[in-house]
């Protein structure tokens, strides 16, 4: 996984002071990799702040996965973006696989089974 990209986006578009309990929890979460082999499924709309969230996440160990849906309005450009970084885009109509967590504003990925919970 390369972040580099979103990592430069991120930093010419908000100042850490714009995100402080993101970037407080990032520094954090790069330290005790909470969620360190786990996977994560981020099923929520998908714009340029939502990176600072998943650069979060995948500090903290995650192994993330974005997830889409109708349901869900997302960027195309920061989708591609995304995948260009290495990090995996499912859709909830995809047939289901073993996961830790998800995280679901709308219940897209209700159907799903998470080990560990379901936000």
């Amino acid at each position: 996984m390369n972040t580099i990209q979103i990592e430069k986006l991120i930093d010419s578009a908000y100042n850490e002071i714009q995100y402080p309990a993101l970037a407080w929890q990032t520094d954090r979460w790069k330290a005790t990799r909470p969620l360190e082999g786990k996977t994560v499924i981020d099923s929520t709309p998908v714009f340029r702040n939502t990176l600072i969230k998943h650069l979060a996440l995948i500090a903290a160990g995650a192994n993330l996965k974005v997830g889409l849906s109708p349901l869900i309005a997302h960027d195309e450009t920061i989708i591609k973006l995304i995948t260009d970084a290495g990090i995996p885009v499912i859709n909830s109509t995809d047939t289901p696989f073993e996961t830790d967590i998800i995280l679901d504003c709308a219940g897209a990925f209700s159907h799903w089974d998470a080990r560990i919970g379901y936000v």
